[in-house]
């Protein structure tokens, strides 16, 4: 049942169950055990600060340009000499600029920003 869908293994539970095969103790494992197969198919997030750019080039590869990640090296902040690399993909990127001009353009209030 490795990587079938949810409804096929509620199906494959509610036929056990219903025709009475299984006492409560073999109900349990079977449970547990799609919960297990289930849990086993999530995937981690991808680290994309942590690989290089020819890891990203390819993994960039044959992706719309919006959903391309793109990373930036940010400055040291103050009281911290550790670098932070963010990593973005270009549709987010292209929002949180925008947010941040609006945010400018409040902050100058009488002034409009060109």
């Amino acid at each position: 049942l490795r990587g079938s869908p949810m409804w096929l293994q509620a199906i494959v539970i509610r036929t056990i169950v219903t025709k009475g095969q299984c006492n409560l103790m073999k109900k349990l494992v079977i449970i547990t055990v799609l919960g297990l197969i289930t849990a086993a198919c999530a995937t981690p997030p991808i680290n994309f600060a942590g690989m290089s750019e020819a890891e990203l080039l390819a993994y960039n590869r044959g992706k719309p340009v919006m959903e391309q990640i793109y990373c930036e090296d940010r400055k040291q902040r103050t009281g911290t000499h550790i670098r932070r690399t963010d990593c973005r993909t270009v549709e987010d990127w292209v929002e949180h600029n925008f947010r941040t001009q609006q945010t400018i353009q409040t902050m100058a209030v009488g002034r409009p920003f060109n």
